[in-house]
């Protein structure tokens, strides 16, 4: 996932705001900060569909990553913009 000035965008199929994903049970997601802004990761799902949040990264060049192992819908935003950043990641 791409993390840009105020957008999430998808690197493999170009979906934005929601950034929209499907992935294999066991795989890590890694979301890449492309332009210097302040943006975190976090999870806007039910229990047990969380994963742990990010901290509030700024610089070009961050990166978070996390190993989704069950499946599932899992939904995040970003916890400075709020929804209008979105996403979501299917876990198959």
């Amino acid at each position: 996932m791409t993390v840009g000035n105020n957008f999430f965008r998808s690197a493999h199929n170009g979906s934005q705001n929601p950034a929209k994903d499907t992935v294999a049970a066991g795989s890590t997601v890694t979301w890449k900060w492309n332009a210097a802004g302040s943006h975190s990761i976090q999870s806007t799902g039910i229990s047990p569909l969380v994963f742990r949040n990010s901290v509030v990264m700024s610089a070009s060049g961050s990166s978070y990553s996390v190993t989704f192992n069950n499946p599932g819908t899992y939904t995040y935003q970003c916890g400075v913009h709020g929804a209008s950043m979105s996403g979501e990641i299917v876990v198959q």
